[in-house]
């Protein structure tokens, strides 16, 4: 660390005093991502496959969120929904989009499903850290617990100065790994019995430099060819979903699998 103080905890076998960042399971040099609470809403497509709603979020200024959308044909899967992309769940391909409207401090829903009238649920994580907007208290939960500053921060700050306070759940990883699959597709058993909050990146199989966050797509070779890559969530499995113009590549996912529930 830069300074001679604040806390460390290093994974269990490396020594905390030589430990490199990767090696940390908490630093107070850093801010995590702290979970203020999961917003629930729901959007229903008209008979041309089109709907939008707006639920309000629980903050007062733009916070960092992380979005998914249930499966209407399959409630047990959720996939991440994201702006602008055309992310498929197994059989339908649909846009499922969410974005935080500044101006109403709303997040905003909306959905094109194939011509069908069908009724998407979302969940939203909505963390205290801030896209924009000045440091913030929230509302008590208790009067009591630990609270650990960021670096250059006092702990008689607020809470959006906080590398860690108990009064809010951080992400920590359940499992984590490079996987290398062929053919389509890869299964991750998690077995938590709820659908946790996953985070998957690939890299692409002609572009080996490039890391790209799922749902996305891409193109490469020549002429230009389309790849596209999904994943879902259960309450046991992550299944990572792709297609590109040769089944037979071997294409490299890097997935996480945090703790944390969102549904």
């Amino acid at each position: 660390m830069s300074e001679d103080y604040g806390v460390k905890i290093s994974k269990d076998g490396v020594d905390v005093d030589t430990a490199s960042a990767e090696d940390l399971v908490y630093s107070s040099k850093w801010s995590n991502f702290k979970i203020h609470s999961v917003v629930s809403g729901s959007v229903t497509t008209n008979a041309s496959g089109y709907g939008a709603a707006s639920v309000d979020s629980p903050l007062s200024y733009s916070p960092l969120f992380l979005a998914y959308c249930q499966d209407p044909d399959n409630t047990t899967r959720w996939s991440p929904a994201l702006s602008g992309y055309y992310s498929l769940t197994v059989g339908s391909a649909h846009t499922m989009s969410v974005a935080y409207n500044v101006s109403t401090n709303k997040f905003d829903m909306v959905v094109k499903y194939g011509g069908d009238t069908k009724t998407h649920n979302f969940k939203i994580i909505v963390f205290i850290d801030k896209l924009t907007g000045t440091a913030a208290n929230l509302d008590a939960i208790d009067d009591f617990g630990l609270k650990i500053s960021k670096s250059g921060q006092g702990v008689t700050d607020t809470d959006t100065d906080m590398s860690f306070f108990s009064k809010y759940g951080n992400l920590t990883v359940n499992q984590s790994a490079t996987v290398s699959a062929s053919g389509g597709g890869e299964t991750i058993t998690h077995n938590l019995n709820y659908c946790p909050i996953c985070i998957v990146f690939i890299r692409e199989p002609y572009n080996t430099a490039r890391f790209d966050p799922m749902p996305c797509g891409f193109y490469y070779g020549s002429p230009h060819a389309g790849g596209i890559a999904r994943y879902y969530v259960t309450s046991t499995t992550l299944v990572i979903d792709y297609t590109v113009p040769d089944s037979g590549d071997d294409v490299n996912f890097k997935y996480l699998i945090f703790n944390e529930r969102f549904n």
